[in-house]
């Protein structure tokens, strides 16, 4: 039907699409990269086939205790006073002021 006057609506795509899309044609069509399966998850190969034996060895991600930060006495003392101080006047310090005034 080409007679008459008729107007096609222009299809939108969302912004988000279009990127998805974007994405998934530069993944289709790189060939630069080399894809990693979960076998040589463990070792690390460069594209020019050279092999870092880098293996991760077990327990590397294990939370590790810190040692306790100790502070003191006169920082104790200056904190106190300014809670206290607080607690009279009803005004709270506010933390950045605070730790600038401290010096510590």
């Amino acid at each position: 039907m080409n007679t008459g006057k008729h107007s096609f609506a222009t299809t939108v795509i969302p912004i988000l699409d279009q990127a998805k899309l974007f994405y998934k044609q530069l993944i289709d069509t790189d060939t630069s990269r080399a894809s990693i399966t979960l076998n040589q998850f463990n070792s690390i190969s460069s594209t020019s086939q050279r092999t870092i034996s880098n293996t991760l060895s077990k327990g590397w991600a294990f939370a590790k205790k810190k040692p306790p930060t100790h502070y003191s006495a006169d920082v104790i003392n200056f904190l106190q006073d300014a809670f206290q101080e607080g607690i009279v006047t009803g005004k709270k310090w506010d933390p950045a002021v605070l730790s600038q005034v401290s010096g510590y």
